[in-house]
């Protein structure tokens, strides 16, 4: 019964810690779990740390946010005590990968399951094949997953239009005009587009293709797509699909790797609890070292220093440029003037 009771409270813990939206202290978590209020505190306390170390140990991404840490980070507010939470991307399932015949063959087993009279999970298994299936696009894909494409609704009236126009314009090879809105940017600017495929990613759809602005392929965020446009003469293709394209592999790409700039050597430093930027992708080359403190030092060929920038700036002093200059200077300017417009 013991084992049962320990079992219970790991899993009632975390659930309350990946829930959260900032910091709890334990003085907090003590009042909602008996085991941690005990009439001799100490042993409480104990207990919690055991079950601390048991999550870290099962490979839960748990963090200690210090006491005077500011959260959430870029904010003002500082911390009155030490708070614990869990790293929700960290913890998160990696997106699948799925090979063609993989996909139709899921979905054959849910068109039997659908079938079923009395099957309660409609709804799920049609929103779990949008998600898999809606970049398999290329036209020499399964008849069987096209049609998938069009099993689930999109969950907003607009984003379904807008998804039916990129769909039709993915399969009928037509260049499209948009309106995107950058991250970071006041104002959408227009984008010529030859649309070769949509991906669902962590809540997002995202639409790759060859922008005639930046003259390569690249990733946009449909929620940042407005006033899109189909070139006319829908039944003549406006461009010809690359047949060596990973339509997958671009939108999944990581920040770290995008082509912005010239690229440079950059090297970072994390403190320990931020270890676990290790595991995320910085490209081919990309050197990483765990430091005697604890922390990490992660060595790459950066050509998105933007994304650095903004990255050491939501760490709230976790993460550092240690080289170049020049990069740790834009730190200190966007800094300067996040400052001076929220001071």
């Amino acid at each position: 019964m013991a084992t049962a009771g320990k079992t219970e409270r790991l899993l009632d813990l975390l659930v309350t810690l990946l829930n959260a939206d900032r910091p709890i202290p334990f003085a907090e978590l003590r009042h909602q779990f008996p085991d941690y209020k005990t009439k001799n505190p100490d042993a409480g306390a104990r207990t919690f740390e055991r079950d601390k170390q048991q999550l870290v140990l099962l490979g839960v991404p748990l963090r200690c946010i210090k006491k005077g840490d500011i959260w959430p980070p870029g904010g003002e507010e500082e911390l009155d005590d030490d708070g614990y939470l869990i790293d929700r991307e960290q913890y998160l399932l990696p997106a699948l990968d799925l090979a063609r015949d993989e996909i139709a063959a899921l979905a054959v087993v849910a068109e039997v399951a659908r079938a079923q009279p009395a099957f309660p999970y409609r709804e799920e298994i049609d929103s779990a094949l949008r998600k898999i299936t809606w970049d398999a696009d290329a036209p020499e894909a399964a008849p069987d997953v096209r049609l998938d494409l069009r099993m689930a609704q999109p969950p907003s009236r607009s984003q379904q239009r807008m998804l039916r126009q990129l769909e039709e314009a993915v399969h009928a090879r037509k260049r499209i005009t948009v309106k995107y809105q950058k991250m970071g940017a006041k104002d959408a600017a227009a984008r010529d587009i030859d649309p070769y495929g949509l991906v669902y990613r962590a809540g997002s759809w995202l639409l790759v293709g060859w922008c005639h602005v930046r003259k390569e392929v690249r990733t946009f965020r449909v929620d940042r797509l407005s006033a899109v446009k189909l070139a006319p003469r829908p039944t003549e293709p406006d461009f010809e699909r690359p047949k060596d394209i990973d339509v997958r592999a671009h939108a999944l790409r990581s920040p770290w790797t995008y082509q912005v700039e010239s690229p440079a050597r950059v090297v970072l430093e994390t403190v320990p609890e931020w270890a676990h930027l290790l595991r995320e992708d910085f490209g081919t080359g990309a050197e990483r070292t765990e430091l005697p403190t604890g922390g990490a030092r992660i060595a790459f060929d950066c050509a998105n220093p933007a994304y650095v920038v903004a990255r050491v700036l939501a760490a709230a002093g976790r993460l550092r440029v240690v080289e170049p200059a020049a990069l740790r200077g834009r730190v200190r300017e966007a800094a300067k003037r996040a400052t001076e417009k929220y001071a």
